[in-house]
């Protein structure tokens, strides 16, 4: 053998160890894992940190979608053909605390036009055949419920500066009786 063909062997190699690590590393942590060829798994590595591949539906065409908030992991999603709105969710790894699941919205392009659907994600998991499947370039928004931890904040910063208010009068007045 040539010491050039050792060396292009050696590359390969190379490769398929890191992508076999990075495999088994995933399965390990629950994700999904799909085996890619080295020249799909060079393209897809120059993609934004926040693009994801998921689904484990051989043969199956991807659609791409968005989800933009109130999940953990926000970002483009490649996802297979009757992906629904829960299953995205839980590509996304889940609602976060602050997710009001009551108001989610979808925008879908429909040519020139654009509609918006609302859904209660509450509601529909009681009766899952009514859960929405995404179509191509949907995008997902799922709004934070105001926190109330910020609500008690802004009360008590108001209490003080009133309580400050108050204890500046009463002290004004109290040196004007003496």
């Amino acid at each position: 053998m040539r010491q050039g063909g050792r060396l292009e062997i050696l590359r390969h190699s190379t490769k398929c160890i890191v992508v076999s690590l990075i495999s088994i590393g995933l399965t390990f942590i629950g994700l999904p894992v799909r085996a890619q060829s080295i020249s799909s798994a060079s393209i897809k590595g120059n993609t934004l940190a926040s693009e994801y591949y998921v689904g484990v539906e051989y043969g199956k065409p991807l659609i791409s979608v968005n989800i933009v908030s109130g999940v953990s992991k926000p970002g483009v999603y490649h996802v297979p053909i009757g992906t629904d709105l829960a299953q995205l969710m839980a590509y996304a790894g889940g609602s976060t605390d602050r997710a009001d699941l009551e108001e989610i919205t979808v925008r879908r392009s429909l040519g020139q036009n654009q509609e918006i659907f609302v859904y209660d994600l509450e509601r529909m998991l009681r009766r899952p055949s009514q859960m929405p499947l995404l179509t191509e370039g949907d995008v997902v928004h799922i709004p934070l419920k105001s926190s109330a931890d910020k609500t008690l904040t802004w009360v008590n910063l108001i209490a003080g500066v009133v309580s400050i208010g108050l204890s500046i009068v009463l002290i004004n007045d109290i040196g004007r009786r003496q």
